[in-house]
């Protein structure tokens, strides 16, 4: 056989040079089937109640599809991807409130208290709630020393011993159905059945109602949601509102006739939970986009960041996860505020001692604390009100601490944030 020499036209390398260009278009373009949320499969839960965060550990309160009538807490220490069933208030838990390595569950008139993550659980009468409650807290939240709770014939109790004694903090709030309550910076705003939004600036010692543009039918707030200096609420009449001024003025933020149960926030990066599955915005309300693929049930009962993943739990199918990047994109993803915010500890390994830095940008209350790797609090370096800025505190090893892995978390103004610490011999 003849050898031939084949030559190809400059004419033809450039439309070999198109397709090649078309192809790799279009295969980049592809969507990538594994990009979709992921259930977890064991332990088999089925309806999820509440989650709540803290650090690196996530709890969530449900039943298990063995047992339908059972109410567990479960655990996870790995941002929502493997869980664990911890110990149960043989109960319903309504809401979580975290205090430093004191973890609430709220219960139909009854609260119960875990110091040890969630393995066992204190009833009510350990607490100190006042005799005759009978009311269901809804929601708690922390404000510098003051541990407040929100309760749906009672109003607002706080706390400034961590749970031991409550007392009413109710002066001005005309409704006392309340159903959620939350600090943003050093003011507290708390959600009543059918008043609407209050807001107290003295750290719970008066109350005053916001108007802003709520009507009779709009004033029922099922949850919120905290994004820089945004608040989102989101109405029973199906309409979401933001007010950019702590609460004074609003304006409806999109998403229309869907009915929302959670937010969650990445940076500025907001979903909402429905009945109807997920929805992301990225301009603040403006405009929506569904992020369900994959989802098998669209009926969203808690939503919350952990880490790199958006953590879901559902009406009837338990706990899935999804990483942020997926959604929003690597390039997007809210930086962890340990980098945004210089959260540092240097020298890190240690041997005696590390100083522990971070930039504020905003001033509040704020806690400091050292945990291991279950979420037990080993030293608290500092509680109390910081200002926006640059601040630093030295921790030294104490005495007898094992060498290993540690976490040191921040919470401030209703965000948290931490950070390894390896502590050496």
């Amino acid at each position: 056989m003849s050898n031939q020499n084949f030559k190809i036209s400059a004419n033809m390398k450039q439309k070999l040079v198109i397709i090649a260009s078309v192809l790799t278009l279009a295969l980049s373009a592809a969507p990538d089937a594994s990009a979709q949320w992921v259930h977890i499969d064991s332990p088999n839960i089925s309806q999820i109640g509440c989650v709540a965060v803290s650090g690196s550990n996530l709890f969530a309160s449900g039943t298990l599809y063995a047992f339908p009538g059972s109410k567990d807490v479960f655990a996870s220490t790995d941002f929502g991807i493997n869980w664990t069933q911890k110990g149960n208030p043989n109960t319903f838990v309504q809401a979580f409130g975290i205090e430093g390595t004191n973890l609430f569950a709220s219960a139909p008139g009854e609260v119960f208290l875990s110091t040890d993550s969630g393995a066992t659980w204190m009833a009510r009468a350990s607490t100190g709630l006042p005799h005759g409650f009978e009311g269901m807290i809804g929601a708690f939240t922390a404000l510098g020393t003051k541990l407040f709770a929100g309760i749906y014939n009672m109003g607002i109790l706080v706390s400034t011993d961590s749970g031991t004694s409550w007392r009413s903090s109710n002066n001005g709030l005309m409704d006392t159905s309340i159903i959620n309550v939350t600090s943003m910076g050093s003011i507290l705003l708390a959600f009543a059945d059918s008043s609407g939004v209050f807001r107290s600036t003295d750290s719970g010692k008066s109350w005053e109602r916001i108007h802003g543009v709520f009507s009779a039918s709009d004033n029922d707030i099922p949850d919120f949601a905290i994004m820089g200096t945004n608040l989102f609420v989101e109405s029973w009449n199906n309409a979401v509102f933001l007010s950019t001024d702590s609460g004074t003025n609003w304006k409806q933020a999109g998403l229309n006739n869907a009915y929302v149960d959670e937010f969650a926030v990445s940076g500025t990066n907001l979903f909402a939970g429905t009945q109807d599955g997920i929805f992301l915005s990225t301009d603040s309300g403006s405009s929506w986009k569904a992020v369900n693929q994959g989802l098998t049930d669209t009926f969203i009962q808690a939503l919350v960041v952990s880490g790199p993943n958006l953590v879901a739990g559902t009406n009837s199918k338990g706990i899935w996860y999804r990483p942020l990047s997926q959604m929003i994109g690597s390039s997007s993803v809210a930086p962890n505020p340990s980098a945004q915010n210089s959260f540092a500890a240097f020298p890190n390994p240690l041997t005696q001692s590390t100083t522990i830095s971070f930039t504020s940008p905003e001033s509040g209350a704020a806690e400091i604390t050292i945990v291991n790797l279950l979420g037990a609090k080993v030293a608290r370096i500092y509680s109390g009100e910081l200002d926006a800025g640059e601040h630093s505190f030295v921790w030294s090893k104490p005495p007898g601490l094992p060498p290993g892995t540690y976490w040191c978390e921040i919470r401030m103004n209703g965000m948290s944030d931490h950070i390894p610490i390896v502590v050496q011999r």
